[in-house]
């Protein structure tokens, strides 16, 4: 079978390059989660070895006079016809678990982060340590993870919250901007303001299948000693991750483009050893699954292209892949209640034609992707509506 190229760009120029798979074929590949209520982090240590994303900033002490607000609605963070930085992503469902004001704090926060400041507004003690304590930090302003913490003694106070940098707040500030940037950069040389959800579900999902790999190694040394170093942001630096980071970041960067998008954790039937966490993203209303872990391109197989059976799968393609028990989804933070509080099903199979086989192109001017069938190598056409 001859190589294939991807017709469509979804490499972003900033993506450093990806190591070679180490681990084996996707769909063996499971991750620890980490805790029951998917913590992924603690936001307590800063980690001396990380490496960062560099960029210039101006004088710490200048910039909040200097950043603007980049605080917009859902999806509406599009400018002149291109996507900006949008600092108030929040799903609807973290909004449920968490609260209006502890998405408002979490804003509050972000702003005042990406002006170096050292106080933000929040409506009481419980929404300052929810913002600053990590969990939402991690999945919706990466770049601050492991670079803050909640003030112990007195952090909060008449409705303001103490912020307590854990590195040179200049070099927080320049490693922020750069992280803006790159999210920019991805978003705008892989998806269009006027691409449907699905279309920019797909786009997305080729991106991170073909500019990522898996990391076997950080796989291999899962526990409390590294927690800190599980990060959404660790990919965009390292260009390999593990299931909890990948996940996260396809979630973020699609709800940087308007899709509503969350994290599930969810464990094999009778096992007690490692979970794995995937995508819950919607569709025009519609909820699927989607997991970027299993899709990690590799070499050596369908010629390195992405392979489509993870894509917006249903409750039982979900658990095929992988034999994964619907009792034990969790997300939003809420353990094994999950289910109690939310919806976490998958029911509608309207794409199951494309789970026969791997990514050729999408055609978006005239609704069709293209595919090549896994049995036959026959390519084949998927007609899709906005």
């Amino acid at each position: 079978m001859k190589k294939r190229y991807l017709a469509i760009a979804l490499m972003a120029a900033l993506t450093l390059t990806a190591c070679a798979k180490e681990a084996d074929r996707a769909s063996k590949v499971t991750d620890v989660v980490i805790t029951e209520e998917e913590k992924i982090v603690n936001g307590t240590t800063a980690s001396e070895s990380d490496e960062s994303i560099t960029s210039a900033v101006s004088d710490p002490e200048t910039v909040s006079e200097t950043v603007e607000d980049a605080g917009f609605a859902i999806g509406e963070n599009v400018v002149d016809g291109k996507y900006v930085f949008n600092s108030h992503v929040f799903s609807v469902n973290d909004t449920a678990a968490w609260g209006s004001n502890g998405r408002d704090a979490l804003f509050n926060l972000c702003d005042a982060l990406r002006k170096g400041e050292d106080t933000f507004e929040c409506a009481n003690e419980t929404a300052y340590s929810n913002a600053i304590g990590g969990r939402l930090i991690n999945y919706y302003f990466p770049a601050a993870s492991n670079c803050i913490k909640e003030v112990a003694e007195g952090g909060f106070s008449d409705g303001v919250g103490k912020i307590e940098y854990l590195i040179p707040k200049e070099e927080f500030l320049e490693r922020e901007k750069a992280f803006e940037e790159k999210i920019v950069t991805i978003l705008n040389e892989n998806v269009k303001p006027e691409y449907s959800d699905f279309e920019k579900a797909l786009a997305l999902y080729v991106y991170i299948s073909q500019n990522y790999s898996y990391d076997q190694t950080m796989s291999d040394k899962l526990g409390p000693d590294v927690m800190d170093d599980i990060l959404t942001y660790r990919p965009l630096v390292e260009g390999k991750g593990i299931c909890q980071e990948l996940s996260g970041l396809y979630s973020y960067l699609l709800m940087q483009c308007g899709v509503q998008a969350d994290v599930v954790a969810g464990n094999e039937f009778d096992s007690t050893g490692p979970g794995h966490q995937w995508d819950f993203v919607r569709i025009n209303g519609t909820d699927y699954y989607v997991d970027t872990t299993f899709a990690l391109h590799d070499p050596e197989l369908i010629d390195d292209h992405t392979p489509l059976e993870y894509f917006l799968m249903t409750d039982e393609m979900r658990t095929y892949y992988g034999n994964f028990d619907p009792d034990t989804y969790q997300m939003c933070g809420q353990g094994e209640t999950s289910r109690s509080y939310f919806d976490i099903y998958a029911k509608d199979d309207s794409f199951k034609e494309l789970w026969d086989g791997y990514f050729l192109e999408m055609d978006t001017e005239n609704n069709i992707v293209k595919y090549g069938e896994y049995v036959t190598d026959e390519v084949k056409e998927f007609h899709y509506e906005d």
